[in-house]
């Protein structure tokens, strides 16, 4: 009976705390939480908010994450008002960077050769401007 309720209450939890906004293109399906924490239970990295995985942001996003927990709550870490000040301080980061991968993957998976055309020129570009 114990083990039923507290699987009942973390399922709960879960319901409580995602809220999915999918984009199904290919592999691509976003998700952001809608509160990363409920009950002293928090969530970070993956788990708060999916990425393209398109240049690696999402493990840099995760990184930054567990880094402004660990200096928001510090000894604190269940405190509610503590896990508030870190989600109002993250939150508005995390979409930011999830549209700016999903630009980079639309620009990237684009066949139109115009576009490629000027994506290899600004490569280039890159390339070429090395350190001086």
């Amino acid at each position: 009976m114990v083990l039923h309720n507290a699987k009942r209450r973390q399922n709960e939890v879960v319901d409580t705390i995602m809220n999915y906004s999918s984009v199904l293109d290919g592999i691509n399906v976003r998700s952001h939480a809608q509160t990363y924490s409920v009950s002293g239970c928090v969530l970070v990295g993956d788990s708060a908010h999916t990425i393209n995985p398109l240049a690696g942001q999402g493990v840099n996003i995760g990184f930054k994450d567990e880094a402004l927990l660990e200096v928001t709550c510090g000894q604190d870490l269940l405190s509610h008002q503590a896990l508030r000040l870190y989600e109002q301080k993250q939150r508005p980061d995390n979409p930011v960077v999830q549209s700016g991968m999903d630009i980079f993957y639309e620009i990237f998976s684009n066949d139109l050769a115009l576009v490629k055309l000027a994506i290899n020129a600004v490569l280039k570009i890159a390339d070429n401007a090395g350190p001086t």
